[in-house]
């Protein structure tokens, strides 16, 4: 299991190490949060084919979303969890989910001085097999037919989450990483 440790006091660097520059953001604004976002632990996260808007989200809410990590591996001062921001980002042009996310990498690095890092380590992880069986044995959910990836609640009020937003969802009061078995090797 890989795990992201961030260290807030060393100058960005790793960005340097790779021919190209890393993509970026035509303009970025960050400001303390004005308020809460109701319903959501972990604020709010709105991308679109221009920008991204987030808001009331933490640095470590932004590392989740440009690394792909759950909290369970992210290290770093507590102020990552703490601060609360809001977040507006727009590019040049329209350009792909995959891209935004890799210009959230050197937002971070640029405006936090953050610099990460991955590393090996022996984890425990909770990995999980959605089944078809599961569903309609328990009762709660179906398969959202326009998107196979979701499950859709039966309760109201009818929201469908993907399976990584679902994992990432019981990571975090489970302290674990979690993770499809499918995604799994072997």
């Amino acid at each position: 299991m890989h795990r992201l440790f961030v260290v807030a006091s060393i100058p960005a660097l790793c960005l340097a190490a790779f021919d190209e520059p890393a993509p970026s953001f035509a303009v970025a604004s960050i400001k303390p949060s004005r308020a809460e976002v109701k319903f959501e632990h972990d604020g709010k996260t709105e991308p679109t084919p221009t920008g991204v808007n987030m808001q009331d989200v933490t640095a470590a809410t932004c590392i989740k979303w440009a690394y792909e990590v759950q909290d369970s591996q992210i290290a770093g001062p507590a102020w990552l969890q703490s601060e609360h921001y809001d977040i507006t980002a727009k590019t040049d042009g329209p350009v792909t989910l995959d891209q935004l996310k890799l210009m959230m990498r050197a937002l971070l690095a640029d405006r936090f001085q953050l610099t990460f890092h991955r590393q090996n380590q022996a984890s425990s992880v909770i990995c999980l097999n959605r089944g078809e069986e599961w569903t309609q044995a328990t009762g709660i959910g179906s398969r959202d037919n326009k998107h196979p990836d979701r499950i859709r609640r039966t309760a109201p009020p009818q929201k469908a989450i993907t399976m990584t937003e679902f994992t990432n969802f019981i990571a975090r009061p489970l302290q674990t990483p979690v993770c499809r078995y499918d995604w799994a090797e072997g």
